[in-house]
């Protein structure tokens, strides 16, 4: 999902109020929501709504963590790890006469026309294909967004994130009237991406942290209890090995750490998307 228009600066609370609203209507949880933006997208915020984010209480906060203040449901900070996308060359194209959309698979053909590579991570709509309630079924009314995970070429098939259901209790798309969609509704459909070709954009994200999981387990142990030590602070484990190097006369180090990350929930997250980044 995404909130916000390519190419205007976020400037006051409309974006991160939609990002707030296309969260509740995934049925995110409320409380413990978060929301990073860069610098520049920060400081735009804050000049022109001063008295929004300088409550006395904060300011402290501000300087020793990054933490800005609480709006729009959502604790804003402040992040210079923000990713950029720069969209692909073409971003006007169609999906192809035989899209190959199975309920509940994520492939999707593009149309032989494509000229160009589309972007990953790109986001895109498709003409006729609406976003619904993700309990009752009922459609919203506006299209349903999806975000390139593989493929964007006019070989082989793409592959989009979410996962594309069409009936039962995962469905995540519909009709206008919210009427069941069918395979030969994703044939030969517009497809809207967001932003212009070849033009790069930094993706401000406001997300509740279910969305995302990092895990970490602690290594085996090698070694002598003087050559191999292992710490844990904050559920983090890291080893750390030590040997002499009696060739040069030097005491080497090793340090290494376990773990693995995933978006379990990408519907629980938005991204925040303003002016093109400079």
């Amino acid at each position: 999902m995404t909130a916000g228009t390519a190419g205007t600066a976020i400037t006051d609370l409309t974006a991160p109020g939609l990002a707030q609203a296309k969260l509740n209507r995934a049925i995110a949880p409320q409380s413990g929501r978060i929301a990073m933006v860069d610098s520049i997208t920060m400081s735009q915020m804050v000049n022109a709504r001063a008295t929004w984010f300088n409550q006395q209480s904060d300011i402290g906060k501000q300087n020793r963590e990054g933490f800005i203040t609480r709006t729009s449901m959502a604790d804003f900070y402040t992040n210079e790890k923000m990713w950029t996308l720069t969209n692909g060359v073409d971003i006007t194209i169609d999906t192809d006469a035989a899209a190959l959309v199975v309920d509940g698979s994520n492939v999707i053909d593009f149309h032989t026309a494509t000229s160009g590579q589309c972007a990953i991570g790109s986001v895109f709509t498709l003409s006729g294909i609406y976003d619904c309630h993700p309990e009752t079924k009922q459609p919203y009314g506006n299209l349903k967004q999806w975000a390139l995970a593989s493929g964007g070429a006019t070989t082989g098939s793409s592959t989009v994130s979410e996962n594309i259901y069409l009936t039962g209790p995962y469905k995540n798309c519909c009709a206008a009237n919210g009427d069941d969609l069918t395979p030969a509704s994703f044939n030969a459909a517009t497809m809207t991406f967001v932003g212009l070709a070849s033009t790069s954009y930094v993706q401000g994200l406001m997300f509740h942290p279910t969305a995302f999981q990092f895990v970490n387990a602690p290594l085996a142990r090698i070694g002598t209890k003087e050559e191999f030590s292992q710490k844990t602070f904050d559920g983090l484990s890291i080893s750390v090995m030590s040997q002499g190097d009696i060739i040069n006369y030097k005491q080497l180090f090793r340090l290494d750490i376990l773990y693995g990350w995933a978006a379990l929930q990408p519907n629980l997250a938005c991204r925040l998307i303003g002016s093109a980044a400079a």
